[in-house]
């Protein structure tokens, strides 16, 4: 086209284009050779629907919902955002940011965790009162003496219970190989028991 061999119409026609749409894309040609052809749409830049307040409102929402059973729906979320925020999100933009955010993945799966937590807490809680109460009895307790043996006690009854070892390692303040060094020497022990 630029070479006057073909007309603009002739151009548009094969290519299903507009007259002007291919005069533009002519002069691009001429001033810019190649490059004048590439895409140069970035998109939005900056999220102007929810603001860092608000997304961090939306994902303890989502949060809360997820852990009480409650409905995770763009509808619903979109609802409570907006009485509580002095924006208007739509259930369309609550959407994307479940998805942006890989929030869905999460939603059956907090529930299970939260419960685990939960489960860890208590038989830490009661363990560590019972531990405390038979120590402060039979042993006395020095300043030296090492919080840690302590904590470290929890490890077996915690992994009796089902817990996984990172998690035992996280709560209790150990290396990993640390719980799976007293695991296996109780299992040990229980097999040196058993002969």
């Amino acid at each position: 086209m630029n070479s006057g061999l073909l007309s603009a119409t002739d151009v548009s026609k094969a290519l299903g284009r507009t007259n002007a749409h291919i005069r533009e894309i002519g002069k691009k040609l001429e001033m810019d050779d190649v490059f004048g052809l590439i895409n140069k749409r970035r998109g939005q830049i900056k999220n102007y629907q929810m603001s860092p307040e608000v997304e961090t409102l939306f994902i303890q929402q989502f949060a809360a919902h997820a852990v009480t059973g409650k409905s995770t729906s763009s509808i619903v979320l979109a609802q409570e955002l907006n009485k509580e925020s002095e924006v208007n999100i739509s259930d369309r933009t609550v959407r994307v940011h479940t998805k942006k955010l890989g929030l869905a993945t999460i939603a059956k799966s907090l529930p299970k965790l939260v419960a685990t937590l939960k489960k860890l807490l208590s038989i830490a809680q009661a363990g560590v009162n019972g531990l405390h109460s038979s120590v402060s009895s039979s042993i006395p307790v020095h300043r030296s003496t090492n919080c840690r043996n302590i904590w470290r006690a929890q490890i077996i009854p915690l992994h009796n219970s089902g817990i996984k070892k990172p998690v035992i390692a996280k709560f209790t303040g150990c290396a990993l190989s640390t719980v799976y060094r007293w695991i296996s020497r109780r299992v040990e022990r229980s097999l040196d028991d058993k002969t």
